[in-house]
């Protein structure tokens, strides 16, 4: 539930950049030997790139949940919270979009305190340059 919109945004993207770059072209313009090979290769790529994101995912909710007083107190609870982060992993704004209203508040302050992480590399943060997170305790 944690990552379903930031998986769900990254699932999104990778099925406009099939469709974009298959769009006008015929069958057989669109599959051969070399292509295949191509498409083995970004595959491999597209899997690692989707456990750095999760990895990531991982890292900023460990952050915030440690700086989250009493979160025996929100248990069953969930939270959204759009992050725009740098890329050092500096949050330039948290805000609660949906959910609990204590929660949500006990969040944003943990958000505030939390050290979040450097993103690993430039498309993972990309990805949460400006995502909508579920928080739930």
């Amino acid at each position: 539930m944690q990552l379903k919109r930031v998986m769900s945004l990254v699932l999104l993207m990778s099925l406009q950049l099939v469709a974009c770059n298959s769009a006008g072209k015929s069958t057989s313009e669109t599959s051969s030997p070399r292509d295949d090979s191509v498409q083995t290769l970004q595959s491999a790529e597209g899997r690692q790139q989707k456990s750095e994101i999760n990895s990531y995912a991982e890292k900023i909710h460990s952050a915030v949940r440690k700086n989250l007083d009493n979160p025996h107190l929100y248990r069953g609870k969930v939270c959204s919270i759009r992050l725009t982060l740098q890329r050092d992993g500096t949050v330039i704004s948290a805000t609660a979009e949906d959910g609990d209203p204590e929660l949500c508040k006990a969040a944003l302050l943990a958000v505030k305190r939390a050290e979040i992480p450097a993103a690993p590399d430039e498309k993972t943060w990309q990805v949460f340059n400006n995502a909508l997170m579920d928080f739930k305790i």
